[in-house]
């Protein structure tokens, strides 16, 4: 005999996250699906000059500027440094295991599919990179 379980919320969907530091990355759910922001991670290593910063930005599907988030602080160049996204309203900086994380909280997030969700680096070069995952529940 088996159990099935279902979760009546709908399924945890991961996103993976790499490009270059001067590309956005879009992430929109799939047709006649929504998603609800979980939690994620990304990392930014910047090489050359200037400092950047890691944005979250939420369009609708007119590509209107629904919300701006708040961005991470300044990453200088030849520093690699990670941003932690969760739903709880805060912004810290704590040094684990020698890293220097960046947290925020971007709050409630839920959008449907047209809608998506820009991952953008302030100041990015080709030669950086942005990696990492963001978790959604798709209903």
């Amino acid at each position: 005999m088996s159990l099935s379980l279902t979760f009546p919320a709908g399924k945890l969907v991961s996103k993976e996250v790499n490009k270059a530091g001067n590309a956005d990355l879009d992430l929109e759910p799939p047709a006649y699906k929504r998603w609800r922001f979980v939690l994620g991670t990304l990392e930014l290593a910047a090489v050359g000059a200037a400092n950047r910063a890691i944005t979250l930005k939420l369009y609708d599907s007119d590509n209107n500027l629904v919300c701006f988030y708040p961005s991470s602080p300044d990453i200088t160049a030849g520093q690699t440094r990670r941003l932690n996204v969760t739903t709880a309203l805060n912004w810290t900086q704590t040094a684990i295991m020698g890293v220097w994380d960046y947290h925020i909280g971007i709050g409630e997030m839920i959008f449907d599919s047209g809608w998506f969700l820009r991952i953008a680096t302030l100041n990015g070069l080709a030669a950086d990179t942005l990696t990492g995952q963001m978790v959604f529940l798709e209903a």
